[in-house]
């Protein structure tokens, strides 16, 4: 419990909530800040992969507290996916564990993942440290990366420019194995 418990409040609501926050809302006019170039077909496909992202973390996260938590899941269970609940009654029924079979995810999705929370929270403890608001506007937010991590995709760099709030990234190879960042704020 302690686990999805953890894996709940500071990876799913601390991290990955305010990483597709930009794109779940669909709004064009905050996403073109961070892409010019950005069209309407692409605003909704954003929009409609996080939610459907939303959707499936939130269906089995329930699944895993259901045995700690076993009323509270079965009635959220009931109240947010209805059509699911009606064809298996409960929650509870011995199907309705999840199997990480039923998640396949690319080679690069784990890397890039935990490349985008690690950058998060070295501008949220620079924000701090310099008694910024995590709202504040970053001009330049350079980014120094270890070569094996590889190419960081573009969906990657728009999110990450979207969290940290940052009008432009730059990102550079080092030798060393942590990431580090340069920050230039807005004045």
């Amino acid at each position: 419990m302690e686990y999805v418990e953890s894996f709940f409040w500071h990876f799913f609501c601390d991290n990955y909530l305010e990483i597709i926050k930009t794109r779940a809302y669909g709004d064009i006019n905050n996403l073109r800040n961070f892409n010019q170039n950005i069209t309407e077909n692409e605003v909704q496909k954003g929009k409609i992969s996080s939610t459907h992202t939303i959707f499936h973390a939130l269906e089995t996260i329930l699944k895993l507290l259901a045995p700690f938590i076993p009323h509270i899941t079965e009635e959220l269970y009931s109240v947010i996916f209805p059509e699911k609940h009606k064809k298996i009654q409960s929650i509870h029924a011995r199907n309705t564990w999840p199997d990480i079979k039923l998640y396949p995810c690319h080679e690069n999705t784990i890397p890039q993942g935990k490349f985008i929370v690690d950058v998060m929270d070295l501008v949220r403890k620079e924000k701090s440290s310099n008694n910024l608001s995590v709202k504040s506007e970053i001009r330049l937010l350079e980014i120094f990366k270890n070569n094996k991590l590889g190419t960081i995709n573009d969906d990657v760099i728009f999110d990450l420019a979207s969290v940290c709030n940052a009008k432009e990234i730059k990102i550079s190879n080092q030798d060393t194995e942590d990431i580090t960042i340069s920050l230039d704020f807005a004045a």
